[in-house]
């Protein structure tokens, strides 16, 4: 799927009611995943094939006149050798507002959202698996707000994407196994933005088509060693009057990796992929990991990797509005137009001093990724892992708030950090305390900086050389490499822990999570260049959740109650953020 904002994927396009598991893949994982994944993976995993046929209905009612209704069903077909589910799901809310200066109107506006996906597989002889799957999905809002009485705006929005994938599976008889796999992802969006009483100010239509075509191999030897590689090309088109010099972008990437037990406590697993692209060259990625497991009970794990990543078309010429969290985000190649062109209409309330800093056209990503991590397993019941990770990217691209509008809450652009150090630590622990009660726990803290901004304040050049200015003393000061804070839009300390029990005799299921997120920045205030501690923050928050689950007739039919936000913390830097959500739903499975 397609159609990133403001270097996001917006999660609430999938539909969940069809989803199995998710996994998650740290460190360096671009050898298999990708030139994208520098840093690791998030693989998002749906329910495939039947045994029985089976279906599920699914309605939740909520605050903000939320309703989310879902219908999954699936079943073989040619005595169990085919399979065939379909999954839809239809959301709808009123949205809310979190913009106290806002008199009628939201800040996350309503919208409607559809999605439907109807997945196939079918063995065509005993070693080959044919399967194909398309998806549709399409949503819409239509918002209205009014400040003052004078200043009203309406924003309408039109999204639709379909994705196809087609995919032969064969293993042949030397045990060698071929996957071929195509895809076609299609997005379109269609906008439109009026002011007052006025015509249309602000119209977009975007369209992005992209082919993939891969072939892989996978063959494991008698020695244990597991060979996997493959090649594959891309082209990538985009339909927009924006684009100048060329609409289409091709790719071709090629990868081998190898996995061996060295010896019997120590494996061992190397790679090599090559990214090459008509617009910014080609790039050859080793990466190395290897895994010593001292006993059954303790393990450590390091690995070193590199990636490339160039940037895309939605992040040169894309100018698109968000109405679920209202911020638009602009293409670093039509920037200066695009603003040029709201401030005549009146759409720009301020346009902020990193706007003077931001240099050409975006260069692509190089980074290299270490990790080193370790997992204990004192019992049975108790898993506690840890990890240290350092990334050094040159060239991060990265979304920074370039602007504020009169009725957009913030408006976004992409910037090159020349040389962008991730580093931190990590520890999560499991521990089942019994079949029926088990708690979660998480914490990172991390650092992100950009190591040029403390390079440009020891050398004192502008527009560092300027002096701080504590507000609450009056004094001033001049500034020291310590006093930069970081990249924005990142917390140092992040915090996640959740209890779940199961009372078996009343088939009820309840659940506790918390998440914890430090202060993170949102913008250069004082505009000396570079966040320091008197900048504009994000304050430090807690998100509640609790989820109650009753199961009826043998677990055919499930009550549910979900509290989200207990605290009701909502802030007018996070637009998208709403106020203590609750929402009551069932759900009913039919099966023989």
């Amino acid at each position: 799927m397609v159609g990133r904002n403001n270097g996001n994927f917006d999660l609430s396009r999938i539909s969940v009611s069809n989803i199995e598991r998710i996994e998650i893949v740290k460190g360096a994982s671009s050898c298999l995943f990708g030139s994208d994944a520098l840093g690791g993976a998030i693989n998002i995993i749906t329910r495939y094939g039947a045994v029985e046929p089976q279906a599920q209905l699914a309605f939740n009612y909520g605050s903000f006149n939320m309703i989310d209704a879902s219908l999954d069903a699936q079943t073989g077909f040619a005595n169990q050798r085919g399979s065939i589910q379909v999954a839809t799901n239809y959301y709808r809310t009123d949205g809310f507002n979190t913009n106290p200066y806002l008199l009628s109107g939201q800040s996350s506006p309503p919208y409607r959202n559809f999605d439907s996906q109807v997945r196939v597989q079918y063995q065509l002889q005993k070693n080959s698996i044919l399967s194909s799957s398309l998806r549709y999905g399409a949503r819409t809002s239509d918002m209205a707000k009014n400040w003052d009485g004078s200043w009203q705006s309406i924003d309408q929005q039109q999204e639709k994407d379909i994705n196809y994938a087609l995919t032969l599976d064969h293993t042949l008889r030397s045990g060698l196994r071929s996957t071929t796999r195509y895809y076609l992802s299609h997005y379109h969006v269609n906008q439109s933005n009026r002011w007052k009483e006025q015509s249309v100010v602000g119209q977009l239509q975007f369209s992005q088509d992209i082919h993939r075509f891969e072939q892989q191999f996978t063959r494991t030897f008698r020695d244990g060693l597991q060979l996997t590689g493959g090649l594959g090309a891309g082209l990538e088109k985009a339909n927009d009057q924006a684009i100048e010099g060329g609409n289409t972008m091709s790719n071709f990437f090629a990868f081998v990796q190898g996995d061996k037990n060295v010896i019997d406590k120590i494996v061992l697993r190397g790679g090599l992929r090559y990214d090459r692209t008509n617009s910014y060259g080609g790039k050859l990625n080793p990466s190395l990991g290897l895994q010593y497991n001292v006993h059954q009970k303790l393990s450590f794990k390091t690995g070193i990797g590199a990636g490339f990543k160039a940037p895309d078309y939605p992040m040169r010429y894309f100018v698109f509005y968000n109405p679920s969290a209202n911020y638009m985000v602009i293409g670093n190649e039509v920037l200066d137009k695009t603003l040029s062109e709201m401030q005549e209409s009146g759409a720009i309330s301020e346009i902020f001093a990193l706007k003077d800093q931001l240099s050409g056209k975006l260069k692509a990503e190089k980074s290299t990724s270490y990790n080193l991590g370790a997992n204990w397993k004192p019992h049975n019941n108790l898993n506690v892992e840890g990890g240290l990770f350092y990334h050094y990217i040159k060239d991060q691209i990265n979304a920074i708030p370039i602007a504020t509008g009169t009725g957009i809450s913030q408006i976004y652009t992409y910037q090159n950090l020349p040389k962008t150090v991730n580093k931190g630590l990590e520890l999560n622990v499991r521990w089942d305390i019994s079949k029926d009660l088990s708690i979660t726990a998480g914490y990172q803290y991390l650092l992100s900086k950009d190591l040029s901004v403390e390079d440009s304040i020891r050398r004192g050049g502008w527009p560092y050389n300027q002096n701080l200015h504590d507000p609450s003393t009056g004094q001033s000061f001049t500034p020291k490499p310590s006093d930069y804070w970081g990249i924005v839009n990142r917390s140092r300390h992040m915090l996640n822990a959740s209890i779940f029990y199961r009372f078996v005799p009343w088939n009820l299921n309840i659940s506790l999570r918390a998440n914890y997120r430090g202060k993170y920045a949102f913008t250069d205030y004082n505009n000396n260049g570079f966040i320091d501690r008197f900048d504009t923050f994000v304050p430090h928050h807690l998100l509640l959740n609790t989820h109650l689950d009753k199961g009826f007739y043998q677990g055919r039919l499930h009550l549910k109650l979900t509290l989200d936000n207990l605290l009701d913390f909502k802030h007018q830097l996070m637009p998208g953020q709403p106020g203590r959500v609750i929402i009551a739903g069932l759900s009913y499975r039919f099966s023989r």
